[in-house]
């Protein structure tokens, strides 16, 4: 992860910045090269706390259908928010390493089958960790206050509400659109962007919804 020469000391860590980057998404990121990326390391542990939790909500629903409800197996991390939290803090470390390097490879063939081409591979990762934020901030907000609202995290599971996933869905759906922008914006990327990083992850989304709703009806 060698940091570049940044010749801005203004940060992308400020309510301003973090206002523009979910709902003036064009303007945050024509100005992304100019600003102090340093800390776009601590937005990539976000990410990696929020696919951290995905992945583990993915097996819970896994193993709920197969057990008509029963989550015994994963009441040493569910049954206590010290657990829940502790354990997903430090899992998330060696998830962001995972995004940083893999996702953030990804990103950087998408990019080349976009026509982008000589872009630093620094730049491509940092850029690939604020989208993914636009997902993993209001999912980390979410569960933050379902840990005043709930016994535990099982509890929270649980619940009978739908209205954090709603949130969920919709800022999941949107950060396709950040992606889209960002790529556009920063990189210049050719029309050949629109399928690569917006209607192929809207499609890959819709089929995995679409699976889980077989699966739990």
């Amino acid at each position: 992860m060698d940091i570049e020469q940044v010749k801005s000391t203004e940060s992308i860590v400020s309510m301003k910045r973090l206002f523009q980057l979910f709902f003036k998404p064009k303007h945050f990121f024509s100005d992304f090269k100019n600003l102090n990326r340093e800390s776009t390391y601590i937005f990539t542990y976000i990410a990696a706390m929020y696919v951290f939790m995905d992945r583990m909500d993915s097996q819970l629903i896994k193993t709920q259908t197969v057990t008509g409800g029963n989550l015994e197996s994963y009441h040493w991390f569910i049954n206590t928010w010290i657990k829940y939290w502790g354990f997903s803090a430090i899992a998330s470390i060696f998830v962001a390493f995972f995004i940083w390097f893999v996702y953030g490879w990804w990103y950087e063939m998408r990019l080349k089958w976009s026509g982008v081409e000589n872009q630093p591979s620094l730049l491509v990762r940092q850029v690939n960790a604020m989208q993914l934020c636009i997902a993993a901030i209001p999912v980390l907000i979410i569960t933050i206050v379902q840990t005043f609202l709930y016994e535990n995290y099982e509890a929270a599971f649980l619940a009978p509400e739908v209205y954090s996933g709603l949130i969920v869905l919709f800022f999941l759906v949107y950060s396709c659109w950040v992606s889209y922008v960002a790529v556009k914006t920063v990189f210049n990327a050719n029309k050949f962007a629109l399928f690569w990083f917006l209607i192929l992850p809207l499609t890959v989304y819709v089929g995995v919804i679409a699976a889980f709703i077989t699966l739990v009806v």
